[in-house]
């Protein structure tokens, strides 16, 4: 360090850092554009703690990744290249100059979180490529992380043996930390329904990361849970509260979910972009809401569809309906109540119906469950009608 031309270069050259094996696992995501690094940290909260650097526009959050990772590859969102996933044979430049003449700067002085690469969350619509040593390239993106019926990776052995979820709103949770945060009790006396509701957010981890919680690391994340939660009872920690933990721990089936209404919508409306049809956006959103079913059918209300697509009043939607049972897209089970009954439905065009014998025997067997609608008569009374209400109520 006594070189001047060294000292010189240190502090006016730019300063780059080698990434990948040689720096033990120190990784980048590099986020080109200020408006995306929001919709990222709000996918992974705990970012927030980790070394964070700036050039001209976006950010580089660096991590120090634990087990195996991708090799350098581009980030994309809806298929648009907006970053860079950077791992072995790349570099991060974290002091000097950006060609634009802006500084770089730490935006987050902390030491880079150590992670293992699958508690990444990408947001919806981005994606990278991730290509293991022994496999062919595998397209990694949350839709195809918990959704086999949407989409169809090449697996890897790993891969394979991991619980695969059926539904795709399944809430992603990558880590402990973000376990706690979904399921923290937001007011007084709700902590028993939260406990619950953290033994499925954990559910929610273990799919993610393929990995089943033992005995010691559930006491763990309990106890942190614990000391996050300002609502609970110190006397009953130990005894009440763990109990109903242990309970729920054994009883807890399924994992948590989103609204799937809500998702429905999210996802018709992406994909319709921007398009008035209505008959489109319905044929969407019960495509998605069939998505989030499976291998049951689907429940949708007029009054639901006024809500999440908006557009028309729930008359208008209830019209929309026998459209696409005409062209045999979707087929009615059970009618519910007009407005507010939620009725019963299978959209009958769904990859997920083809995927194998079973599910053929599934959409078999609903298709099969179908009401007789060989009385229906558009609700008007005709005299045998009229004969058969009497009949009944006497």
């Amino acid at each position: 360090m006594q070189s001047p031309r060294l000292l010189h270069q240190l502090n006016y050259s730019n300063i780059g850092v080698l990434l990948g094996k040689v720096s033990g696992g120190l990784c980048t995501i590099d986020i080109d554009s200020d408006e995306l690094v929001p919709e990222f940290l709000r996918a992974n909260p705990l970012m927030k703690q980790t070394l964070q650097s700036k050039g001209q526009r976006g950010q580089n959050f660096w991590v120090k990744i634990k087990g195996e990772y991708p090799s350098t590859k581009k980030i994309k969102r809806n298929d648009v290249e907006m970053g860079e996933w950077r791992a072995d044979g790349s570099q991060t430049v974290i002091h000097g100059t950006h060609p634009s003449g802006q500084p770089y700067r730490i935006l987050q002085q902390s030491p880079p979180i150590e992670i293992v690469f699958e508690e990444i969350q990408w947001p919806k619509g981005w994606s990278i490529k991730k290509t293991p040593k022994t496999q062919q390239p595998t397209l990694l993106t949350v839709e195809a992380a918990v959704c086999p019926a949407q989409a169809a990776p090449v697996a890897t052995t790993d891969q394979a043996k991991r619980p695969k979820p059926k539904r795709p709103n399944m809430i992603k949770i990558g880590s402990v930390e973000q376990a706690i945060q979904e399921t923290l009790p937001t007011q007084a006396h709700k902590n028993n329904d939260a406990i619950f509701k953290f033994t499925r957010a954990l559910k929610n981890l273990e799919r993610i990361t393929g990995k089943r919680l033992d005995q010691k690391e559930c006491d763990k994340a309990f106890d942190q849970w614990c000391e996050q939660n300002p609502y609970l009872d110190a006397n009953k920690i130990a005894t009440e509260y763990k109990e109903k933990f242990m309970i729920g721990r054994v009883k807890a089936r399924l994992p948590l979910y989103e609204d799937p209404r809500a998702y429905a919508a999210e996802q018709a409306k992406d994909e319709v972009d921007g398009s008035k049809d209505p008959l489109t956006l319905l044929d969407r959103f019960l495509f998605h809401l069939q998505s989030t079913t499976y291998p049951e059918a689907l429940f949708i209300s007029c009054a639901d569809l006024a809500t999440y697509l908006g557009q028309m009043t729930h008359t208008s939607w209830h019209k929309k309906i026998p459209l696409l049972e005409y062209k045999e897209v979707i087929k009615t089970l059970k009618t519910g109540a007009f407005r507010k009954g939620a009725s019963e439905y299978v959209y009958i065009d769904h990859p997920c119906w083809t995927q194998d014998e079973e599910s053929r025997a599934a959409l078999k067997r609903l298709l099969a469950s179908a009401e007789d609608d060989s009385d229906c008569n558009m609700g008007l009374l005709t005299a045998a009608s009229l004969r058969a209400f009497f009949t009944r109520a006497a």
